[in-house]
């Protein structure tokens, strides 16, 4: 089979036992069954990646379809992601006009999806963080550490409730566009918009365990911290006790 961005012709191939093998498109290792690849020239493809639309049309840029494109054009031969806010070496959704990029993985989320024992709600996938307060902190309500204005998000409006993509959503990503909603442009087709009502239920609409690790681990770090500050306090408590009962000269010490 031929594919834009490689020379050679790239053939149907089964994933070696006991050896990991990385997609040239989105860098993820191949987990699958089958791939496409050049032996020749160690290129690999996943078959959804193979098969990804050369043009699309994404909502959090509904101004210019994007482009795919096997390398970044920018000098630096990299790219900002403006969805997960890291950098791209390998294949890009891109806009020419507006500088604005995705990983093929980025593009391909969910519009919505329900995370177990978090949140009982669905989540949407949001593309900017939303201003509650003037100057506010905005936090994930999985890993408790802050959220970048430049990020995207999955969000419960009703209950302010909001998550990282990597917290609410396992990798690696897939790229199936029919559960992200996107409409197809490069063969001038109407975009189509097929997300899941708000009943079902996908296989990525569970909790992961490393989400419940991290949950876990901030809990316990701030009782340490919790007890630590309480016996601090007991300790400095006792030692003015003893400031006011001594007379000057005699002074003990607590620890």
């Amino acid at each position: 089979m031929n594919h834009f961005s490689h020379p050679h012709e790239l053939q149907l191939l089964e994933v070696p036992a006991r050896q990991k093998l990385n997609c040239n498109a989105c860098d993820q290792q191949i987990l699958d069954t089958s791939y496409h690849g050049c032996r020749k020239c160690r290129y690999w493809l996943h078959n959804n990646c193979l098969n990804f639309p050369r043009s699309i049309q994404h909502p959090s840029h509904p101004s210019h379809p994007l482009a795919l494109l096997p390398i970044p054009t920018y000098s630096s031969r990299s790219f900002f992601c403006n969805a997960c806010a890291s950098v791209g070496n390998n294949f890009t959704l891109s806009c020419a006009h507006c500088e604005f990029d995705l990983h093929l993985n980025c593009a391909s989320l969910p519009n919505s999806l329900l995370v177990d024992k978090l949140h009982p709600h669905r989540l949407k996938l949001t593309f900017k963080v939303p201003s509650i307060a003037p100057n506010s902190v905005f936090k994930c309500d999985v890993c408790r550490s802050m959220m970048s204005r430049n990020q995207w998000f999955y969000y419960c409006q009703g209950c302010d409730f909001g998550s990282h993509l990597e917290c609410a959503i396992p990798k690696p990503w897939n790229h199936k566009l029919e559960e992200a909603g996107i409409g197809e442009t490069s063969n001038g087709g109407i975009p189509a918009n097929n997300s899941a009502g708000e009943g079902s239920r996908r296989p990525n609409e569970t909790r992961i365990p490393e989400v419940e690790a991290i949950r876990k681990l901030n809990e316990l770090e701030e009782q340490i911290c919790a007890a630590q500050i309480a016996a601090r306090l007991k300790a400095l408590g006792s030692q003015n006790a003893l400031d006011l009962l001594d007379p000057p000269g005699t002074r003990y010490y607590y620890y």
